[in-house]
Parts: C-alpha cells; structure tokens; sequence
C-alpha cells in the first residue's frame, strides 16, 4: 500500500496495536529511549474477547513493569484443574514451583494499564485506524492511518505490527493465511455465580454439542469470588465436520456446568453479551517480518495451539520484538530474524495440532460412550507426560536454573555463555512441527542436572586448547542421544489397549527424531565424530535393554545395575569427554585420560539421578518421588534396600500404588541404601577429580572438577539429613 498522502506525525518506531503486545513493546522501546508512536482505533478503557487469565509469568512480566496495583486488585489463582468428562479432574498448583500465583485480569483493564504504561515511558498515543503499511521497493516507510479527516500517512523507520488475529497490517503486506491448516476461534461471556469459585484455572474436555464431541475445550476462570469468565474454544480442521456456531457451543458448555458441575458453580446468571474472535495458532519463524516492518502477539500469531494462552506470549513477544529494533536502530539497518528469536523463546508454537485435534475428537467418542476406564492402571508415561506439559504455564526454555549451568556460572561465565549458545542451536535444531516434539525434547535437555553430556564435551575440550564454540555440533550431538535415553523410558509396558499404542508410537517417533538430528549435528564434523555417536548410542541401547530385562526384578544386583550403567551414562559421558579432547587434537594419552574421567562423571550422575528421582522427583521431567518404583524400574538405591530390607522386598512383590510410594521409600532410607549410594558416588568422584589433578590443566581443570562435583552435591541435597528429603536439588 504507497502512493503520497500527508504526513501527520513522524516517529522512529510506529507500533500498531495497544493491545499487550503492541504495549509491552512500546513501553521498552520507550525504555531505551527510542521515539515511539502507539497507534489504535480504539478508546480506553475497553472489552476485548478473551479467557482473561494470567499465567504466574506474565504476572512476574507486569511486576516487573511496575503494574503492581494491577496484579494486588485481581483474584490471585493457586493453579489449574483439568477436567475429562466432569468425572475426572487433575490440578496443578503455580504457586507450589514458582513461588508466585496467576490471576484473573479483565482486558479492559489490562490493556490500559499497559498503553498507560508505556505513555510513562515516554511513548505517545495517537487515535486512528491503521490502514496498512506504507510499503515502498525497499521496505516499508510508514503507517497509513484513517482518521475524522481520511486517509494520511505517520512517517517511521520500523513499523511493528500488533493489530491481532484479524491483523489488517499483515493482510496488506500480503501475509495471508496458509490454506488447510486447523483454525482455532474462541468465545467468552461473564457470568456471575451462585457458589464461590475456587481459585484455580478449570479447563474441561471434551466440550460436546447434542451428544457429540467436538474439537475443543470450555473454560472457567474466577475473575473474583463469584463472577466467571466462561468461554470455549473450538478447533475447525480440515478432513472433520465443521462445528455449529461458537455462541451455540458456549450456551450447551454453560447449561452441562449447571448440571454437572453444580457443586462448583451452582447457578449461573449473565452480565454481558458474548463476545468472540479467532484465535492465532499458526505461528511460521517467516510471517514475522517484512524487511523493517516486524509483527508480533496475535499478528505474529503467537497463540499457544494447545491452551490457547496468548497474554503471556503477547507480553514477552513485545519486549523481544523490541529489543531486536533497538538492536537495528543501534546498529542502523534491519531487524535479524524476529522469528527465529519468537521460535526459540516460545517452543510450542508452530504446531500442526491436526492429529492432536483428530485423535482428541476419537477419545472423546469412546469417553462418552463409557468404553474408556478413567483413572485405570494402564501406564502411560509419554501421554501423561504431554498432560502435564499442557497443565502448566509456558516456560522461558533457557537452561539458567539447571545445575550444570548454574554450577559452570559460578566458576566462569564463558563457560555458562557456551551453554547458552548450545541451548540456541538445541531449540533451532530441535524444532519441528510435529506435535509435543520440541518442547517435550527440550524439558528432557533441562531435566535433571541439565546438559551434562555436552558441558563435559565442551569443556574437555576448552581443556585441551579447542575452541568450544567450533564443537558445538558435537556437544548438541551428543545430548541428543542422551535425550533419546530418556525418551525411550517413555513407552508403555504392557500395551493393553489403543490409547498404550498411541502412547508409544508417539515416543518412538520422537525418539527417531532425536536420533536423526543427532546425526545431522554429528555430521558437521565427519566421520570420526559420526562413528563415535552411532557407538555410544548402541552402547546405551544395550544398557538399555539391560534395564528392560530387569523390570520387576526384585533380586537385580549392584553388579547388574552398574553393568547397564557403566553401558548408559558412563560410556556416553566418556565418548563425550573423548571427542572433545579429540577435536582440540590433544594427545593419545590425555585424550584415554579424559575419557576415563568421562566414565566417572557418567557413573556419578547416574546414581545422582536415581537418588534424586527417589527422593525428590524432577522438575521438569519426572512425576511424584519413587514412581519409578511402581513401575519396576529399580535403581541403585532400591536395589541396596532389597538386599537389606525384606520388608521392602514383600512391598514390591504385591505391587504398590501411589498411596504405598511413601512408606516404600521410608523403608529404603531406613535399610541404609541411600548413605551406600552416596558413598558410591562419592567413589567415582573422587576418581574423576584424581584424573582431572593428574592431567595438571591448571585454572583449565577447575570446570571439570566442579563438573564432577556437581554429581555429589546434587545426591548429598536430596537424600538431606536424616528425615524428610529436600526438594532443594532441583530448585
């Protein structure tokens, strides 16, 4: 759109939009003292659809921009319920693992707040209609604006685009929707109820019109003790009937609450009409950019194809498109890639949820025709491990809080900046559109103490006088086949039923995926760096099915249980610490040397990890502490106390739940097996540092050797005096 007009006003950056994202951005681009225009149609305050909901990061995003009295007047949520059928509900407390609640916020009062926000910051607001943008042969000029007196043009050198889902801006740069992708639309209405709501986000599934399941989700969120915003999302995919219409759909959800979740709403009266608007899920890194126009929140479509969560996306959207035009107003030319950064910061985005959508619309059938037992024993890690996923609010997917970078931060801040960029390279390599895959991926890059494999390769090899940055394909590679370890613990065994299979073609097929872009990474560096991952691989898959065949095994040895060890971790971490000493073309001597100290360090963090998955669970990975008890899988410590305690033994034998896990893992801590793993730990510390001081790298050995050391303090935290264990290992 071009052509000469008047100019009304000039500014550096023109931001379309004074919704979160086009507010969150003005305001830091204000921060860093840039001229900002901040253009909407609209006045303020005013209704917007929306579900209304902050997630505990958007509210530490709003604190942070002094929105306190915001927050303080809302009504704080503990955390989110899951509801299947009205029968079967699952919660999920915020406050439990961030130390901070969500809350209800509705979005006239958000968004003024964050456009009076930014105008404090020195941004300045101008009531228009946004037309399109100004484009010319080289980019983009300007806004065209529509106001009492016509058409006109604001003069900028970057535009960003923030006029949400419908976004006028992006349909006039050409950026259309992509044909045959699912198209998500949502609705909400106010309702105030008769009994006090409880303080929690309640998703139900399946929503269902005259008896059929449709593609989608209703929602309840307390916006104070008795007033709910209501609302359902649902999904048209292409090869499925379309639904009815939303408000339709949104009047048989609130007439289902009144039957069948009385008892947590009572009756239901509206205080406003409905109000709806499609929802932006698909997210593509190239639709965030045309040349010095960038787009961002719903315009980027930047919606959470899963939840539906778009506030928080929107917030930290907007800063991160900010920061990028600084950096090219900085620097004077146009902004890099917007979207590889989006992409990288929000992980889930971009997913083709066809097969999510169609699979769900299955289970609801066989679940409202009773042919599904709820809450029955059939294991089902990876399915319930995608539950969780999507029972939690989005995540900033850096690797700040892990152990290994935390630990390396302390010592040398290089070292933790090559983490930084492996954990870049990760999530680009990593991406995929194929549902769950990147970000379930990624939580396994994070769980436990973190990227140890690959810190061990990078800094063997920073030892030897390599240059770790020039390794990073190898490092990546090598924690991609650590990941597919993990992902392999989550297929089901036995496979009773469809749902068993579902759950283990999908972690198989993300299990491949890993392989494949471990090889793709290896590949960077030849056949030898190739060769030496295929091996380490095999190995682990021997080790593996070491583990397997002792399932249920109440007389498994120590000596079994370090033989698929030493065939696991200790021969993955000892390949990582070889090609690393091999890459900086150290010596045949130092090169077995380090190896060796790669086998140690592997050993160690294996019985850091079982300890630490028997006592404390894991944060980002693993369910309730001694799980993997139920399931027998019996690690190092299990397998002490079954050699001291018969007790135990008779526990096992008859099979225990989840209400018999705390008296099983008292009994292991009472037979002593805990202190007998941590001495085993302290062993193969002791070893890898003897290594390290032996070698005499100087200031170059100190890394390793909190590596090292990092496996004993991680097991000394969990197992904790005497008593009650700490959760602190995985704070």
């Amino acid at each position: 759109m071009s052509g000469a007009r008047a100019v009304v006003d000039e500014a550096e950056f023109a931001v379309v939009g004074a919704g979160p994202a086009g507010s969150a951005c003005a305001a830091r681009l204000a921060e860093l003292g840039h001229d900002v225009l901040l253009i909407d149609q609209g006045s303020f305050p005013r209704e917007k659809p929306c579900g209304d909901g902050l997630t505990p990061s958007a509210v530490a995003f709003l604190r942070r921009y002094g929105l306190d009295p915001v927050i303080d007047q809302s009504y704080p949520i503990a955390g989110l319920r899951g509801v299947l059928d009205y029968r079967h509900s699952r919660f999920r407390d915020f406050g439990a693992r961030r130390g901070e609640s969500a809350c209800c916020v509705p979005r006239g009062r958000l968004d003024d707040a964050l456009r009076e926000a930014a105008l404090a910051r020195g941004a300045r607001f101008m009531r228009a209609r946004a037309q399109g943008p100004a484009i010319v042969d080289d980019g983009v000029e300007g806004v065209i604006v529509r106001g009492d007196d016509g058409e006109a043009q604001v003069a900028a050198r970057y535009v960003v685009a923030a006029d949400g889902a419908t976004s006028r801006m992006r349909r006039e740069a050409g950026f259309t929707r992509p044909p045959n992708v699912p198209v998500a639309y949502g609705v909400r209405q106010y309702f105030r109820t008769e009994r006090r709501l409880e303080p929690s986000f309640d998703v139900y599934v399946p929503v269902e019109h005259e008896g059929v399941p449709l593609l989608g989700y209703g929602w309840v969120f307390p916006v104070s003790e008795h007033l709910a915003n209501v609302g359902v999302g649902v999904w048209r995919v292409p090869g499925v009937d379309n639904p009815p219409p939303l408000r339709t759909v949104l009047s048989r959800f609130v007439e289902d609450l009144r039957l069948r979740a009385g008892r947590r709403v009572g009756d239901m009266e509206p205080t406003g009409e409905p109000l709806g608007s499609p929802l932006a899920t698909n997210f593509t890194r190239e639709r965030c950019q045309l040349r010095n126009m960038l787009f961002v929140g719903d315009a980027a479509s930047t919606t959470d194809p899963i939840t539906g969560e778009g506030i928080a996306y929107a917030l930290f959207g907007g800063e991160l498109v900010a920061n990028v035009g600084h950096d090219a107003a900085r620097r004077g030319d146009r902004a890099p890639d917007p979207g590889l950064l989006m992409a990288r910061r929000f992980p889930r985005l971009g997913q083709d949820i066809s097969l999510v959508t169609r699979g769900g619309l299955r289970y609801g059938r066989e679940l409202m025709k009773g042919e599904i037992e709820l809450g029955g024993n059939t294991r089902l890690p990876f399915v319930k491990s995608i539950a969780r996923m999507a029972l939690e609010a989005e995540e900033e997917p850096t690797l700040t809080g892990t152990p290994v970078r935390r630990t390396l931060a302390d010592l040398d801040q290089s070292c933790a900046d090559d983490l930084d960029e492996l954990n870049n390279r990760t999530l680009d390599l990593l991406r995929t559109r194929f549902p769950f895959a990147s970000e379930l991926l990624h939580r396994e890059l994070r769980a436990h103490a973190g990227p140890l494999y690959g810190s061990v390769l990078l800094l063997a090899n920073r030892a030897c006088g390599g240059t770790p940055g020039e390794v990073l394909p190898a490092a990546l590679a090598i924690e991609c086949v650590r990941i597919v370890g993990r992902i392999s613990t989550l297929v089901a065994d036995p496979v009773r039923n469809q749902q068993a299979r579902f759950n283990n073609a999908m972690a198989v097929l993300i299990s491949d995926f890993a392989v494949s872009r471990a090889a793709l990474a290896a590949s960077e560096h030849g056949q030898n760096v190739v060769s030496g991952l295929a091996r380490a691989a095999c190995s682990m898959c021997e080790g593996g099915m070491l583990d397997v065949e002792d399932r249920y095994d109440l007389e498994r040895t120590p000596e079994r249980y370090f033989a698929a060890s030493a065939a696991t971790a200790g021969a993955v971490v000892s390949t990582a610490a070889r090609l690393g000493a091999e890459l900086a073309l150290a010596g045949d001597d130092q090169v077995a040397e380090l190896a060796d100290y790669g086998w140690h360090v592997g050993m160690a963090s294996q019985v850091a990890d079982d300890v630490v998955r028997l006592l404390a669970g894991d944060d980002q990975t693993a369910p309730r502490p001694g799980t993997d008890l139920r399931w027998g899988i019996y690690t190092l410590p299990v397998v002490y106390g079954l050699q001291r305690d018969a007790r135990l033994k008779r526990m096992l034998a008859r099979g225990i739940e989840k209400e018999d896990l705390p008296e099983a893992v008292a009994a292991i801590r009472e037979s002593g097996a805990i202190e007998a793993a941590v001495r085993d730990c302290e062993q193969h510390v002791a070893s890898a540092t003897a290594i390290v001081e032996r070698l005499a790298l100087n200031g170059a050995g100190d890394p390793l050797v909190a590596v090292a050391e990092l496996a004993l303090e991680r097991v000394r935290t969990a197992a904790g005096p005497a008593g009650e264990p700490s959760l602190a290992a995985n704070a």
